[in-house]
């Protein structure tokens, strides 16, 4: 009989466990209602809008948020900086949007916005803050998002003295009638999608596309990305000449110079087609192509196709 023992011994040991946890995910504000925010039905609860005045400075905005999708647009007619919100949850429990962060902060022009979970680590990975931003356009300086796995959008910001800079783990960044000094995109897996674009540009994606669409007129250029596509209509002013560089996909590139710059292309495996009016050739194999001209554009892709008309 003896042999029975342990067997009897450890069920009454689990019982007495699962006993235990029971009572603990019953308790308000315990790990129940930990599980019960990351598994229960999706609510909202919208932050209103507030206006953060400026009298007239200039504006530096930093925004931060581990998860969420962040939204800026204009209006000129605005004399500070407009943010609203949305916490999202998941749960039945009525402390869940307290433990979701939205802070707004400002010192004079600077101003930092701040999102996302308090208790990033334990059951609230479904949690997030979409956030919106209306800026006047004149009074920008720069403006800085970065955001874990949410998307960003940005449209209508027209300012050719101010800096973007915008970075993403795994979302994707687009926008669309923009001008900037110089912006620097930059995404881990998501896309960059963007038109009618005026400025410098440094957009980098590990293993998203890039995509310019529209009327742009581009300088001090550089796009890169591990292993998407890269495909851009422009007129490029960059006086350095830019850069395209692929790991293993495609790079097209639709000219809209009057006089088109020199290339310098290489190829691991793809194939090379250069179609423009009065191109000359230094030199053209399957591999590399150079054409005359200056600048220079430097073109590289491991194994995908490179094609410019």
């Amino acid at each position: 009989m003896r042999r029975w023992v342990a067997p009897v011994l450890f069920i009454l040991l689990l019982a007495e466990i699962a006993a235990a946890v029971s009572i603990v995910l019953a308790q308000p504000g315990g790990f129940g209602s930990l599980a019960s925010f990351d598994w229960g039905p999706e609510r909202s609860q919208a932050i209103p809008a507030r206006v953060l005045e400026l009298n007239g400075q200039p504006a530096s905005i930093n925004l931060k948020n581990s998860s969420g999708n962040i939204q800026v647009s204009t209006n000129p007619g605005l004399t500070g900086v407009q943010v609203s919100a949305t916490k999202i949850v998941h749960s039945n429990d009525a402390s869940a949007f307290d433990r979701v962060r939205f802070d707004v902060t400002q010192s004079g022009g600077s101003i930092q916005i701040e999102g996302g979970s308090n208790q990033p680590s334990i059951g609230l990975s479904n949690a997030r803050v979409d956030i919106q931003v209306v800026l006047p356009p004149a009074l920008l300086t720069s403006f800085t998002a970065t955001t874990g796995s949410g998307d960003v959008d940005v449209r209508g910001l027209q300012n050719g003295k101010a800096l973007l800079n915008i970075n993403t783990g795994s979302g994707d960044i687009s926008g669309d009638t923009l001008q900037f000094s110089q912006a620097v995109l930059h995404t881990g897996s998501g896309n960059i999608r963007t038109s009618n674009y005026n400025g410098g540009i440094n957009a980098e994606t590990g293993s998203g596309n890039i995509d310019m669409q529209g009327s742009n007129e581009l300088n001090q250029v550089r796009f890169k990305t591990s292993s998407g596509n890269i495909t851009v209509n422009a007129q490029l002013n960059d006086p350095a000449g830019g850069s395209f560089d692929t790991g293993s996909g495609n790079i097209r590139l639709h000219m809209a110079n009057a006089t088109a710059p020199g290339f310098n292309i290489n190829v691991g495996s793809g194939d090379i087609r250069v179609n423009l009016p009065g191109v000359v050739f230094n030199r053209q194999d399957k591999h590399n192509v150079q054409t005359n001209g200056s600048p220079v554009v430097q073109m590289h892709t491991g194994s995908g196709n490179v094609e410019i008309n």
